[in-house]
C-alpha cells in the first residue's frame, strides 16, 4: 500500500475514533442520564441508541461518500470499539459529576435553605442537572 493510502487510512481511523467518542458521549448524555432522571425506559433507550447510530452512519456515508463496503467496515469498527469508548465515557462522566457535586456542595455552604432550594431549581432548569445529594449535606 502506498504512503498516501496509509495516511488516508490513519486519518480516517483517527476521525472514526473521534466521531465514536462524540456519538457515545451524546448518546450517553441523552440516553443514560435521561434514564437516570426517569425520562426513558430501557426499550426507549435502546431505540434512541439504534436511531442515533443509524443516523450517524447515514451522515457518515453521505458526507464522506462511503461505498457500501466502506460503510459496512466502518460500522464493524464502531461496533468493535463501542464497549471501550462507553467505558471511557462513563469514567469521565463519573469524575465530572463528582467535580460538579463538589462545587455545588461548596456553594450550598454559602447559601441559606431557601437559596439552596432555588439553586437546585436553577441547576435543573438551566442545565438539566439534578442535585445528587440533599440540600445542605456535603459529600
Amino acid at each position: 500500500m502506498s504512503h498516501a493510502k496509509h495516511i488516508i487510512h490513519a486519518t480516517l481511523g483517527a476521525i472514526s475514533i473521534f466521531v465514536i467518542g462524540v456519538v457515545v458521549g451524546v448518546l450517553f448524555d441523552r440516553v443514560v442520564i435521561g434514564h437516570a432522571n426517569g425520562a426513558m425506559d430501557l426499550h426507549t433507550q435502546q431505540s434512541a441508541v439504534d436511531a442515533s447510530h443509524e443516523g450517524f452512519m447515514t451522515d457518515l456515508r453521505h458526507d464522506l461518500g462511503l461505498s457500501a463496503d466502506q460503510a459496512n467496515r466502518v460500522h464493524e469498527i464502531l461496533n468493535r470499539h463501542q464497549e471501550a469508548v462507553s467505558a471511557a465515557w462513563l469514567a469521565v462522566h463519573a469524575r465530572l459529576e463528582a467535580a460538579i457535586d463538589s462545587v455545588t456542595s461548596e456553594i450550598e455552604q454559602v447559601l441559606d435553605a431557601d437559596q439552596r432550594e432555588a439553586l437546585h431549581e436553577w441547576l435543573m432548569q438551566r442545565h438539566g442537572l439534578p442535585v445528587s445529594h440533599r440540600a445542605g449535606e456535603g459529600h
